[in-house]
């Protein structure tokens, strides 16, 4: 405080210095200016589920500002019981979701979390939630640091990524079975 008083006195005295001289001073800095978050959202969404669905999915972008990688090492929601980060994996040439412990968001990178591909999945809903709510998310990293985050329910929309969590299941009843 004393060096920022200081600082200030200092060029007060110097702009109004002899014979009308100006002298231009850059403000100071405290020590502890606030500096930008090394970690950023962006684009974050849940995708709609039927009303007594188990699960649903989160999905955004996840932009590392800093110099160091960083791991993303869990999720949290008071509104779900569970939130797990999942991967997709092809195993035998079928796309099975797996849980992983850790993702990796590389120095200057993203980490991108998508339909058909990484994403966050909240586990046990507290109560049916639907377009337009708001799921409160809290991210926590391998340098100690958590990003809260609010992600706005978003309505289904049919695509290709939709078939690891939508089937149309057609039974024919033709006599013939197989057992």
């Amino acid at each position: 405080m004393k060096r920022v008083l200081l600082m200030a006195v200092s060029c007060a005295i110097l702009s109004a210095g002899p014979a009308g001289a100006f002298v231009v001073c850059d403000k100071p800095k405290p020590a502890s200016a606030p500096m930008a978050p090394a970690v950023s959202v962006e684009a974050a969404w849940v995708r709609e589920a039927p009303p007594q669905a188990e699960a649903m999915a989160g999905y955004m972008t996840l932009r590392n500002g800093g110099k160091e990688a960083l791991k993303l090492l869990s999720a949290q929601s008071p509104q779900f019981k569970t939130v797990e980060l999942h991967e997709v994996v092809t195993i035998d040439g079928m796309a099975r979701m797996q849980e992983v412990k850790e993702l990796l968001l590389p120095a200057g990178g993203t980490l991108v979390f998508e339909p058909g591909s990484t994403h966050i999945m909240l586990i046990g809903p507290k109560k049916s939630m639907a377009a337009g709510d708001k799921v409160s998310l809290t991210l926590r990293f391998s340098n100690g640091r958590e990003i809260k985050s609010t992600l706005p329910v978003k309505a289904r929309q049919a695509s290709s990524h939709d078939h690891h969590e939508h089937h149309d299941h057609h039974h024919h009843d033709d006599g013939h079975h197989e057992n």
